[in-house]
């Protein structure tokens, strides 16, 4: 995108990187990341982070990874999240996945943000504002085993949920909703 402002200076929009992490080392990076466990596991092996890697299947067990560092969302400046993963068994009925940006707690859902979410042996696009959740659901089948790459675009009228560069659902901001997610971070 090119403009030029009042001083007849030229201006390129430039995307700017703001967290990148490839998980080439052997332990969950403490710095960057704070991990919540009860009864999974998380590993860090050939360049994934594995969340309950030894599958355990208990009712409320919970691996959850995130950041320490958040994304500051404007208004005309979509945000953009994009990351490889790959499912290592089958989508089961009773088991909840979500990945992408969001706020969550012990091992209670997210209550803010915009992220994929496996529920019901489905793989869905959720966007939710302060518990209010607006969700597509069925939206893609990976394959078991196979590298996709996700990617999210966060907007202030719509969000776009991504699998190897084709976009497989768009969620508009409900009406009377100023963005997507309550939280700008």
């Amino acid at each position: 995108m090119h403009s030029v402002s009042q001083d007849y200076r030229l201006r390129t929009g430039i995307d700017k990187i703001l967290w990148q992490d490839t998980f080439n080392h052997a332990v969950l990076n403490n710095a960057k990341y704070i991990g919540v466990t009860s009864t999974m596991t998380v590993t860090v092996a050939g360049g994934f982070l594995n969340l309950n890697a030894g599958n355990a299947v208990a009712s409320g067990n919970v691996a959850r990874v995130q950041t320490f560092k958040t994304f500051s969302a404007f208004n005309t400046y979509p945000i953009y999240v994009d990351f490889k993963a790959k499912f290592t068994a089958a989508f089961q009925t009773n088991s909840v996945i979500e990945f992408g940006l969001g706020i969550a707690t012990g091992v209670a859902a997210p209550t803010d943000g915009v992220f994929f979410r496996v529920v019901g042996g489905q793989l869905c696009a959720v966007i939710n504002n302060s518990g209010a959740e607006t969700l597509v659901a069925d939206i893609f089948t990976p394959t078991i085993g196979k590298v996709y790459h996700y990617a999210i675009s966060i907007g202030q009228d719509r969000c776009s949920f991504w699998v190897n560069d084709s976009i497989i659902a768009i969620i508009d901001t409900p009406n009377g909703l100023g963005s997507p997610c309550n939280s700008n971070a």
